[in-house]
């Protein structure tokens, strides 16, 4: 029986590994020490300069209109480094970022959904903790360099430095271990951020909070430019994941993109730590999910919300007309491939910079297609902080 549960286990692994996506290794990183003994946060204040321009330049603003990221403090901007990032102790509103971190312990309901037409599995998030660097909400609308870009009245950006988010490694005693990093993405993200937030806490609440994702095993696409080939039936086209972003969140109300690689170490759950004895997979430091890991994933970009969050597969398991949708049944119930997350409590927030408010929560969903044995499937994950009672 325990060699049934456990073989589940590693399957649901499996499953939530490549609902994510492409798993093939990415060349590791520069090792970089990671504290072995505890995983508490330390939380360093923020310094302040007085960079022309920059965070936080002390001079009298220039007049005028105030556009954020053109690298001219103007109006009422507290700051302006030329660029639309956070983490650089300039938010992407053009506010000074605040010197303590918000600390949300993930706990609760955190974990994911995997559901296929015959099955559907829980995994649970434990242990794990993320620490947001924050800017200040402004009272008017923020125009920036970018059309595509403008903060409302009240909104707050976030970011999530790499090294701030902290994802124990999964055990599975005696069969393997899954490590979760955060993956930076300069070019969107800013210099070594592996996710992006923003906070609604204007009284017009947050735009696009609803999102809704699907995918067609099956499109008309004779030379398949639009799509991807199938290489489990041949001569079929799927079609790439679709993401539509919708719906008018109220106060409270956010959303976050995150850059995530999972990858699976198979070492007999041992997770090792330094002792003996030495294993290759570990790198150099013999150490499991440290940078110097030869078996990284490729990282997969996560949308979530603390709205609603959807997703379906349409022509399911490559069968015309079939799908899987919220009005469909998965492992013999029906499917859950909608689910809604909690808001923030903006005035908590903005009263303690410490700590994002307890049972405040995000939801995401999405879609992959023929994974072995399964088939199709929709994963739906929760990331609810909780922190624990003291």
């Amino acid at each position: 029986m325990m060699r049934r549960i456990l073989g589940g286990l590693v399957l649901t692994l499996v499953l939530f590994v490549a609902a994510c996506g492409d798993t093939e290794p990415m060349p590791p990183a520069t090792p970089t020490p990671v504290p072995t003994e505890s995983r508490t946060p330390t939380i360093t204040p923020t310094p302040t300069n007085t960079i022309p321009g920059g965070p936080c330049d002390t001079r009298t603003p220039a007049a005028g209109s105030a556009v954020c990221g053109n690298g001219t403090k103007e109006g009422d901007e507290e700051c302006d480094d030329g660029d639309l990032f956070g983490g650089d102790r300039c938010a992407a509103n053009c506010t000074c970022e605040r010197p303590d971190k918000a600390r949300c312990e993930l706990g609760g309901n955190s974990g994911s959904l995997v559901q296929g037409s015959l099955l559907a599995v829980r995994l649970m998030f434990e242990n794990s903790r993320v620490l947001a660097t924050s800017g200040s909400p402004r009272e008017g609308t923020v125009v920036t360099t970018d059309p595509e870009i403008t903060f409302a009245p009240g909104d707050i950006p976030q970011v999530v430095k790499v090294e701030d988010l902290q994802i124990d490694p999964l055990v599975l005693p005696g069969l393997l271990c899954v490590c979760v990093r955060g993956v930076p993405i300069p070019e969107e993200f800013g210099e070594g951020n592996a996710l992006t937030s923003i906070v609604g806490c204007g009284p017009g609440g947050l735009a696009d909070t609803d999102i809704f994702s699907e995918q067609d095993h099956i499109i008309e696409d004779p030379s398949c430019t639009t799509g991807k080939p199938d290489t489990m039936h041949p001569g079929v086209c799927n079609g790439l994941p679709q993401v539509t972003f919708s719906g008018q969140g109220p106060r409270g109300s956010s959303r976050i993109s995150a850059n995530l690689s999972l990858s699976i170490l198979m070492d007999g759950g041992r997770c090792g730590q330094g002792e003996p004895p030495v294993l290759p997979i570990y790198g150099p430091d013999n150490i499991a999910c440290t940078d110097d890991d030869p078996i990284q994933a490729a990282p997969n970009r996560l949308e979530a919300t603390t709205g609603t969050a959807e997703a379906a597969i349409f022509d399911l398991n490559n069968t015309p007309g079939s799908k899987m949708d919220k009005n469909t049944r998965c492992g013999g119930n029906l499917c859950v491939t909608t689910i809604s997350g909690n808001l923030i409590d903006c005035d908590a927030l903005e009263g303690n910079s410490t700590v994002v408010p307890n049972g405040t929560k995000w939801v995401g969903a999405s879609t992959s297609l023929d994974l072995q044995t399964i088939g199709d499937v929709v994963l739906t994950s929760t990331f609810e902080c909780q922190l624990p009672q003291q």
